[in-house]
């Protein structure tokens, strides 16, 4: 049920967001061709170069906000087979020290 309602909302975001680039687009269509360092980029309407930075921004914003996750799932994943390698331990300590 979860799932439905999340490719819902997903849709819906994308749909707003898909929205926001056309409006932006055709309310801003004065031609620009900025520099970037140096470079002449292509003539093209201010609402698409407005358009791209977003989507850039969003995808790089996305992809920095991965890697610390990722890497912090990875390091829990380590201390969890840490905590069980030691709860072994102790238990056999345990064990041990009833046998003697």
């Amino acid at each position: 049920m979860i799932k439905w309602f999340k490719r819902i909302i997903a849709i819906g975001i994308l749909l707003c967001a898909a929205f926001v680039g056309a409006k932006l687009s055709y309310d801003n269509g004065q031609l620009v061709s900025p520099l970037l360092i140096g470079y002449q980029l292509p003539s093209l309407p201010l609402g698409l170069w407005m358009s791209i930075s977003l989507l850039i921004g969003c995808i790089l914003g996305f992809f920095l906000a991965f890697f610390p996750r990722f890497f912090g799932r990875r390091s829990l994943s380590i201390r969890d087979k840490k905590i069980k390698q030691l709860e072994n331990e102790v238990g056999k300590l345990r064990t041990s020290s009833l046998k003697d």
